[in-house]
């Protein structure tokens, strides 16, 4: 700058120390035009700020020299003056412009840097200037500061052992870390500005595109999946992709930016996993196999010595023969209990286990528990008794067997440590969200209870509280760890009160839906017209026991007054309180039932106040004429209410049948063969079992065939027909499979025999595989007596009728046989045949709509399962017709189309409605 006096003006103003310092400044405000935002007419003020004040310096020192001249020449003309006085007027407005140019940069500024809220004259251009050169220290800063930042990003960036990376709006990378290089063997400059889908193997292309696809719908905000990459030398690199987008102020993509990691150790790790986790499938594979092997190669020769020792003891024995018999049987059953517990065990742990889900009443799954270990509890004279509160649901759909399963191993238990007293169990409801209902079974006892201490122990797998326990009473250590893992699979816990000396309570929870359909039996009922403001006499020294037939009498609309004392009920009697009935148990203190009962005969007469004495099978013998005089009826305990509801009804109703009978009924009936005559052949190697089995159906008046092996089996039918094989699975030569499987390509449905798999494998799949094979049922070794007769019951008319149903008019035809129904009717009281009649009712309806639904969901194997289970059903009801279907359905094999399939349901749903329009009928 030339003229010192604009020199003097501007740094006095700018209150700038020297001209060096204003150069620096004008420089700076060039760099914050490059670095932020400003107008278009502000740019130009900045670029040119510095020619302006270089152009007003000539102009100063070109005017200064005229004045100067103009001095020197007094003379000098008005109008040079004037042209003066202009061009001064016309830099004076360009200085205006410039002063105004700064006040609009300000007001830039302030708008797109921090200080907005910063007050500023912007009339006062030393103001300006300072606000300025602020803002433009401050942009150095940020500068230096980015320009740390990126290297700090590079470093660490180039550090890492992951690629980072950065496309462009078309998928070109634009940046990728040195690790890049390291995983793929590209260099990062020969692979920037290329398409990052060239590096992607060709099948995992579509993975890619499915990410970017749902980034570019906003349905996530980033993807992560693995994708195989293309290595320079060839080789294929498994990598995990983090993948974002980029966005620019207006939300317009940029690109793509994350983290590429190389998960190739770790695949090759999780496809070892996979190696080694189906060699441990294989193993367990190979572990439940041999389980059922062995289970065959040890319940066999077991079947043979409990069967055997059934056998013997239907015979005539002397005491000490029949001691050393029963001996034999107890020791067998203990060690056939203790294979199950072991066979059990590993099914659960396997996890083989399922369980089934069908309707059963609680009431009868107990009382069929107690019936199992009634002759454990009479022994030591205990009382088992139950209560089902009011709220409870009487049918649930669940497994009968596997909750009776865990009753009757905590029942047992409290038997075995219980000395004298009662085992109670307790069922009541917790809650219930629509069809789901959660119940709490408690099995209470008496007896030496547990410690504290030893709690923990209690549900651990083969662990006793004392090893003496083991010693004294026997068991694996596993029955209450089956029964933990059995009460979990059914939704629920299982805890334990107790007090060492002072008994034991075991509870446990199950989660389970209602049954609706099936009605509660007339016994569960309340205030029966029959039996209303009946007044009952109730004397049980157990007063758990007084108290449950007290609330049951109540609930039947009776009216009960009730002691635990002999002599106090016989004071009533005394004094004529009016009772329609007495019940009485047998085993009293001070009087017993049998003393207290003579007492009452002094007083009153059978006719006018019937006795029905309580008893413990086998406790007591008493002469048939007294207990003719005394007794209407005995009930043995554990009572089942069905039975003390119908004794107190026959006796209140003067039933003429009120004679007391036996209620031990031999389960044997010899002339089976005469009611349902069959041809039987049966297919077993094992000599022993060969006898067993025959001697079983000869008792029931079968004279069977015998053979040893499948192709024995072939031959002899080829040569004499039968209408039932019981067939072993496991023969030489050819198995019972292998076998059932070429009678069913041989002969014709109606022709063949209806074939009964007998096994001792007892492993999940076992049954399946015996009805996928053909087979008609499944018996399980040991064969007892009571299977074989239902079975024949069951199938024998099935066998009869298929031989001429296939040559009937469907439609023509009933639906049910009547002398299936007839024998239903003869077998069993009407109340049984009605349950059965309920029980299909439930039962068949929630097994066609399986069969819709698999058949539209074509699980063809689930639909042949489901019309297996309805044949089943059917037959039970004697309605052949419709298990003639369900049997076509449940072997028909893949060669089938769907349209024929289809029109063989629709005839079985045809055929059910018809079935079941005559079974409400009944």
């Amino acid at each position: 700058m030339e003229n010192n006096l604009l020199r003097e003006q501007i740094l006095d103003i700018l209150d700038i120390k020297n001209e060096d310092e204003l150069i620096k400044s004008l420089v700076w405000l060039k760099e914050l035009n490059s670095i932020m935002k400003v107008p278009y007419y502000a740019q130009s003020v900045i670029e040119n700020i510095e020619k302006f004040i270089l152009l007003v310096d000539k102009s100063y020192t070109k005017y200064e020299q005229e004045i100067q001249q103009k001095f020197k020449n007094i003379h000098a003309l008005a109008e040079d003056l004037k042209k003066t006085n202009e061009l001064l007027y016309n830099e004076s407005k360009k200085q205006k412009y410039l002063f105004f140019t700064l006040k609009e940069i300000a007001k830039q500024l302030q708008k797109i840097t921090n200080h907005k809220n910063v007050e500023i004259d912007h009339f006062n251009l030393e103001q300006l200037l300072d606000f300025i050169l602020l803002v433009s220290e401050e942009s150095s800063k940020i500068k230096d500061s980015i320009y740390i930042s990126e290297n700090k990003f590079r470093t660490f960036a180039e550090s890492l052992k992951e690629i980072i990376y950065q496309t462009d709006e078309k998928g070109r990378w634009t940046y990728l870390n040195p690790a890049w290089t390291e995983i793929t063997g590209f260099s990062v400059t020969e692979s920037i500005n290329k398409h990052y889908k060239t590096f992607i193997y060709d099948d995992d292309i579509k993975i890619n595109d499915n990410c970017f696809e749902q980034l570019i719908k906003k349905e996530v905000e980033y993807c992560r999946y693995q994708i195989r990459l293309k290595s320079k030398k060839g080789q294929l690199k498994w990598v995990e992709v983090f993948s974002r987008l980029m966005y620019n102020e207006d939300n317009k993509i940029l690109g793509l930016y994350g983290i590429i990691s190389d998960v190739s150790e770790r695949k090759n790790a999780e496809d070892e996993l996979i190696k080694m986790k189906e060699a441990a499938e294989d193993a367990t594979k190979a572990k439940s196999e041999f389980l059922a092997v062995m289970s065959h190669e040890i319940r066999t020769p077991m079947n043979g010595v409990l069967g055997m020792t059934g056998l013997l003891l239907e015979t005539s024995l002397t005491p000490e023969q029949r001691e050393y018999v029963e001996t034999i049987r107890v020791s067998g059953d203990t060690l056939l209990t203790l294979i199950n517990d072991i066979l059990d065990f590993s099914k659960i742990e396997s996890g083989k286990m399922e369980l089934e889900e069908n309707p059963f009443e609680i009431k009868e799954c107990i009382e069929d528990a107690f019936e199992l270990l009634t002759s454990e509890a009479v022994k030591k004279r205990l009382d088992l008794l139950h209560l089902i509160e009011t709220e409870v649901p009487d049918f649930i759909i669940g497994d009968v067997t596997r909750l009776r399963q865990v009753l009757v191993n905590l029942v047992n238990n409290a038997i075995k440590f219980t000395e004298k007293g009662e085992v109670f169990v307790n069922v009541k409801k917790l809650g219930q969200v629509n069809n789901v209902v959660e119940l709490q079974f408690s099995v209470k006892d008496t007896g030496i209870g547990i410690p504290k201490d030893k709690f923990n122990k209690i549900f651990k797998s083969f662990s006793q509280v004392d090893s003496s326990t083991t010693r004294k009473f026997g068991g694996t250590g596993l029955g209450l760890a089956i029964c933990k893992r059995l009460v979990e699979l059914m939704g629920g816990r299982i805890w334990l009160e107790s007090a060492e000396g002072a008994g034991s309570t075991f509870h446990f929870t199950i989660k389970t839906r209602v049954s609706n359909v099936n009605p509660p039996k007339i016994f569960l009922k309340s205030s029966l017209p029959a039996l209303k403001n009946k007044r009952v006499l109730v004397v049980d020294d157990n007063d758990t026991n007084l108290q449950i037939i007290t609330l049951q009498c109540k609930n039947w609309g009776m009216i009960p007054r009730a002691t635990p004392n002999g002599k106090e009920a016989l004071s009533w009697i005394k004094n004529k309180d009016p009772f329609d009935i007495a019940i009485l148990d047998m085993l009293m203190p001070e009087m017993d039932g049998l003393t207290l009962s003579k007492e009452i005969r002094e007083i009153r007469t059978k006719e006018e106040l019937p006795i029905i004495m309580l008893t413990s099978a086998g406790s007591y013998d008493i002469d048939k004429e007294l207990a003719d005089r005394l007794f209407s009826a005995f009930v043995s305990k554990p009572i089942k209410q069905s039975q003390l509801y119908n004794i107190i009804l026959n006796v209140t109703l003067k039933d003429s049948q009120t004679d007391i009978e036996e209620e031990k009924k031999t389960v044997l009936d010899r002339n089976m063969s005469d009611k349902v005559p069959m041809r039987i052949l049966v297919a077993e190697d094992n000599i022993i079992n060969q006898k067993l089995i025959l001697k079983i159906l000869a008792q029931l008046g079968y004279k069977a065939g015998v053979v040893g092996n499948g192709m024995e089996v072939i031959e002899t039918l080829k040569r004499q027909r039968y209408d039932m094989i019981f067939m072993d699975i496991q023969m030489p030569e050819m198995d019972g499979l292998e076998a059932t499987k070429v009678i069913n390509q041989t002969w014709h449905n109606e022709d063949r025999p209806t074939i009964v798999a007998m096994t001792a494998n007892v492993m999940h799949g076992d049954k399946e595989k015996c009805i996928n094979a053909g087979m008609d049922d499944y018996i399980s070794k040991p064969v007892l007596i009571e299977e074989v007769q239902k079975i024949i019951i069951k199938w024998a008319e099935f066998a009869k009728t298929k031989k001429s149903s296939t040559r009937q008019n469907i439609k023509t035809s009933l639906m049910l046989d009547s002398d299936i129904i007839y024998g239903l009717k003869e077998l069993d009281d009407s109340n049984h045949f009605r349950e059965v009649v309920n029980l299909y009712l439930e039962v068949a309806p929630v097994l066609i709509a399986e069969i819709k639904r698999t058949f539209e969901e074509k699980e063809f194997d689930s639909l042949q399962r489901a019309a297996f289970n309805l044949k089943r059903a059917s037959l039970n009801l004697g309605a052949n017709r419709l298990a003639e279907v369900c049997v076509k359905v449940e072997s028909m094999d893949g060669k089938l189309k769907y349209e024929e399939v289809a029109k063989l349901i629709e005839r079985l749903i045809n055929i059910y409605d018809l079935t079941l329009a005559e079974i409400k009928q009944l």
